[in-house]
């Protein structure tokens, strides 16, 4: 089982309590903004309670396998027990709780199941995240049933990658190879055994015709197609149960590989966002490397959201081998704090190694960490991709080179070791061609009691194969209803395609409001602070390789000003990011700016 994080917090002095005081309010704050994202929340505010309330509050954790907030008042921390410093009998353990079991449904639901699957011709199995927790059962199953397995992009590495029934990972339109795809469709039984249903796993909330031909497992309930579910079932008991009934049927599996194994049938990148054939090191060559430490046993894999999503999912991971990403919330930057904790928590249960893959832009966020990784010993190997700022935003953005997808440039190898500075074992490298990235990976799966850090400059312009499709889904599809975009977009994209995609999407969100408010939004061209500070080369900070040295300064947004001042060109130093509307639209259309604003949320997601 994986453990589940608990936050602690630290709670103002008992005496403070009920006192008129901003800072004091924080706490009672803090708990309301936890709420949301946690089971249960309480204030430690005297030791006599204190083994009742965390143990309370570690029984949820356990119960819920979500987080809990426990807060503890300064004081109380300092406070003095005759029970400290006692080593005294062990505290008896708290068992996990079980789920409640009606063997009745069990039994009903098995035999349901079973029977409705024995008249299907090619069921598949769909593994998500939340298969986690019982993923023995999952592989026993699969083992009984002979059906082929697949599982969607945040349950990558639950299944053995090296199982024969494994056919990949299923993301509509992006599978590689697109059999995988083609196996989806043509099942007539699928059964989804801990799937989230959301954009990045399944395309859409299942619709009635894939639920009639599905069984959906989730915690204590199952539902068989559009007629039956059973309640008080839990899947860790009927999984087993399913086993000993289930009719073995090769079907799917036997479509799969009766198709051709050929990529999907994806729209060309075009220029902004193909890397130049001369270019001394290509993002693919960095994640072949990264595919050659998690392909065998002893690593773990942690990716950060952004171009790494896209191509992280190509990678075939070795027996054993966990993979972790942030797809929920879409943000920028967790997997260095997430891969520092892994790399001193779970993996040293198992052993593994953790690799972590960060952007630049990412890496930004979150950069405050590195120190602790040698700090603490940890023997994680950080493997940042510089291509000079947000890529996957740029590729999402209505404006391509908008100030806002792009980031300062930093010499990322000697921030990181100044992070370091001489605390423990640690090892700093740069590469800007093939064969220094070939020898700085050799290097680091030889430092095996050693952090070590990987930069790897790249083009700005090397973005993943499914670029041009995730830029047709969004930036067309989302920005193409507003005047200020429609032009830039229909250059680019072709006119029938945006002119589609905008009365698509004007019918589903959009409203006239809306629009007014961002035609609001004027451009004029006044001087940035990138006009005052000369951008360094890409590759400055020593280190072989190629450099670019930074254009001029980018224009801002102004609250003055036409949409006449939009441009025609897509370059860098002449647009700017004119997606936020201004102050005056604001004061005069409160509702129109706020859903304004959460429209560009989600491009910058």
């Amino acid at each position: 089982m994986r453990a589940t994080i608990t936050q602690a917090g630290r709670a103002p002095a008992r005496n403070h309590r009920g006192r008129r005081n901003l800072l004091l309010r924080l706490p009672v704050c803090q708990v309301d903004c936890y709420k949301p994202v946690t089971v249960y929340q309480t204030i430690l505010r005297s030791l006599s309670d204190a083994r009742y309330l965390v143990d309370k509050a570690l029984l949820k954790t356990l119960a819920h396998r979500k987080p809990v907030l426990l807060e503890v008042c300064r004081d109380v921390a300092l406070l003095p027990h005759p029970s400290f410093g006692r080593r005294g009998e062990p505290l008896d353990g708290l068992a996990r709780p079980v789920r409640d079991c009606n063997e009745g449904s069990l039994a009903a639901a098995a035999a349901a199941i079973a029977g409705w699957l024995a008249e299907k011709k090619r069921p598949l199995i769909v593994v998500g995240r939340r298969a986690r927790h019982y993923g023995d059962q999952v592989l026993r199953f699969a083992e009984a049933s002979c059906y082929a397995v697949t599982v969607v992009a945040d349950g990558k590495g639950l299944f053995p990658e090296d199982h024969p029934q494994f056919i990949g990972v299923y993301f509509k339109g992006f599978s590689d190879p697109a059999s995988i795809a083609e196996t989806v469709a043509a099942s007539d039984a699928l059964v989804f055994i801990g799937v989230h249903f959301h954009e990045f796993n399944w395309p859409s909330v299942p619709d009635n015709a894939t639920h009639e031909r599905s069984v959906i497992l989730y915690k204590s309930r199952a539902v068989l197609g559009l007629t039956r579910a059973f309640t008080t079932v839990p899947t860790s008991r009927l999984l087993p149960a399913l086993a000993a009934q289930v009719v073995p049927n090769p079907g799917a599996y036997a479509y799969f590989k009766s198709r051709p194994s050929l990529p999907p049938q994806l729209p060309p990148n075009g220029p902004e966002f193909t890397a130049p054939d001369d270019a001394p090191l290509k993002t693919q060559q960095v994640y072949d490397l990264v595919e050659s430490l998690v392909s065998t046993p002893g690593y773990d894999l942690i990716v950060d959201t952004g171009d790494a999503l896209w191509r992280a999912g190509r990678l075939r991971l070795a027996a054993g081998t966990s993979y972790e990403c942030q797809f929920l919330a879409g943000n920028i930057g967790p997997a260095l704090p997430c891969g520092l904790g892994f790399s001193l928590g779970a993996a040293t249960k198992t052993g593994n190694r953790t690799v972590i893959i960060i952007g630049d832009g990412g890496l930004q966020m979150t950069a405050q960490e590195i120190g602790t990784f040698s700090r603490f010993g940890s023997n994680a190997v950080v493997v940042v991709v510089n291509n000079d700022g947000y890529v996957v935003e740029r590729y999402l953005s209505p404006i391509i080179h908008a100030s806002y997808n792009y980031v300062n440039r930093w010499d990322y190898a000697a921030v990181a070791a100044a992070m370091c500075n001489g605390h423990g074992r640690y090892k700093v490298l740069r590469a800007t061609s093939l064969e220094e990235a070939e020898a700085a990976f050799g290097e680091a799966r030889a430092l095996t009691d050693h952090f070590v850090f990987l930069e790897m400059v790249v083009s700005p312009k090397d973005a993943a194969p499914s670029a041009g499709a995730m830029r047709r889904a969004f930036a067309g599809a989302f920005f193409s209803p507003f005047p200020l975009y429609k032009k830039r977009l229909e250059a680019e994209l072709g006119q029938d395609f945006v002119r589609h995609s905008a009365g698509v999407a004007a019918k589903r969100t959009m409203s006239e409001s809306l629009s007014e408010a961002f035609a609001a939004a004027a451009i004029s061209p006044r001087t940035s602070l990138d006009d005052l500070l000369p951008r360094p080369p890409l590759n400055g900070g020593g280190g072989a390789g190629v450099g670019r040295e930074g254009g001029p300064g980018m224009p801002t947004i102004d609250s003055v000003g036409s949409l006449a001042g939009l441009t025609a060109s897509g370059s860098r130093e002449d647009i700017n990011g004119a997606a936020e509307a201004n102050g005056s639209s604001c004061e005069s259309n409160g509702d129109a700016c706020g859903a304004a604003g959460n429209g560009l949320s989600h491009a910058s997601a």
